[in-house]
């Protein structure tokens, strides 16, 4: 590998957006072995798209995952003076985003009286099943708020997922583990999120911006309710 550049998780907290983590991954090609057409290659013939993908790094003993997804492209380049071959790749959610994936969730009666994230029963689940999503790939809060009446009929799942964290006024993403990830409105208010995760120092937060503004606070919220039978 000669780079590697990956980025996942929300735009922003306060967002019900639920942005594709994206990876690109530059590699030594001098021998063809990333070239999908090449039939000499050791990897020859699984050079393809859709194959799953894991970056880890090794630091101090410690093998950490950084970022899970899948394959989308090659991109081998065709001066042999580069020899070299760019891996596009996305996160799970770019197949919740796929425009040929519609979904009509859930399959039967329109769900209601249970909470967004609930095992089985709650319409995350219902999204996900009908997008063939892995149910041992999932980590799910409860959500805070009973479902009154939802279904959704021809929609792109991800399009789904974004009504729901609208509704419940919460995030989805997708986890370096690979993992779609789902926390509730109240979970940040939780667990390890009440105590400081980590110490920096000045070489630490070097080349690291923060902003701290009036632009995220909320003093007044006005929601209109629309009874569906």
């Amino acid at each position: 590998i000669d780079r590697a550049e990956w980025e996942r998780g929300t735009e922003n907290p306060d967002s019900d957006r639920t942005p594709v983590g994206t990876a690109q991954i530059v590699v030594r090609n001098a021998t063809g072995a990333f070239s999908p057409e090449n039939t000499a290659s050791a990897y020859y013939p699984n050079v393809l798209p859709r194959r799953p993908i894991r970056l880890r790094c090794l630091r101090d003993g410690v093998l950490s995952t950084l970022w899970t997804g899948y394959i989308v492209k090659y991109l081998p380049h065709p001066d042999q003076s580069r020899q070299n071959c760019y891996i596009l790749c996305e996160d799970g959610m770019g197949g919740l985003a796929n425009p040929g994936s519609l979904i009509n969730a859930p399959s039967g009666a329109p769900i209601n009286g249970v909470r967004v994230g609930a095992a089985s029963t709650g319409p995350l689940d219902a999204v996900l099943d009908q997008a063939g999503f892995s149910a041992s790939a999932r980590v799910l809060d409860q959500g805070v708020d009973n479902v009154a009446y939802w279904s959704v009929t021809g929609v792109v799942p991800r399009t789904a997922i974004e009504e729901l964290m609208q509704m419940e006024q919460s995030m989805a993403f997708i986890s370096r583990d690979g993992n779609f990830t789902y926390e509730d409105r109240h979970h940040r208010l939780r667990g390890a999120h009440l105590t400081s995760q980590a110490t920096f120092d000045d070489d630490d937060l070097t080349g690291v911006d923060y902003e701290f503004s009036d632009e995220s606070i909320i003093n007044e919220v006005t929601v209109t309710g629309v009874e569906r039978t």
